[in-house]
């Protein structure tokens, strides 16, 4: 008999750094994680801190369509994971898919699997180390799951700068602390 697990969503967010000239930028950006059994997805994967689920903030316009396409009702051109695939994590900058798996759709269950890198050079394995070739789910939660989604995301906050400024290089000590000063 094939273990059902528990998919679902959870809060999360990722945090970049950007120089630009005397500034730097944080970036907080948030998105739904997938968990499976609590755990979450991204943790299970080596390297994965700075992928995104197709949940994410900055992308809220495409929800509708990710949905369709978890649920084998669309296949995404622009993802270029082949029909019966659907894109699960994602560059969180540009959008594109890190890690795809087949879809299943049973009467009662879905099934992933086959969970693969996007682009791998031909001397590497493609698929995903770290998780379970094949994470089935209950079907009637995993749709219950992804019509709750659009509205978990829309309750997320909007991603946000943080913006340092640092004085000029060879600035004086003199000149260095009115700077501070005068940033507050």
């Amino acid at each position: 008999m094939t273990e059902i697990v528990e998919l679902g969503l959870a809060p999360a967010s990722v945090e970049t750094t950007r120089e630009q000239g005397r500034r730097t930028v944080r970036t907080t950006s948030h998105f739904l994680d997938w968990t499976i059994d609590g755990e979450s997805l991204r943790r299970r994967i080596p390297a994965a801190d700075n992928w995104v689920t197709p949940f994410h903030r900055p992308w809220e316009e495409h929800v509708p369509e990710t949905v369709d396409s978890l649920l084998g009702r669309r296949v995404d051109p622009d993802r270029e994971v082949g029909p019966g695939r659907a894109g699960v994590l994602l560059c969180f900058i540009c959008g594109e898919v890190d890690v795809s798996a087949a879809l299943d759709l049973g009467p009662t269950t879905v099934t992933w699997s086959g969970l693969r890198w996007r682009d791998v050079p031909d001397d590497q394995e493609p698929f995903v180390e770290g998780v379970p070739a094949t994470l089935t789910f209950d079907r009637s939660r995993y749709e219950a799951l992804l019509a709750s989604a659009p509205a978990r995301l829309a309750a997320l906050p909007e991603s946000r700068d943080e913006v340092e400024l640092r004085p000029p290089s060879g600035a004086t000590r003199r000149f260095r602390a009115r700077w501070g000063r005068r940033r507050r």
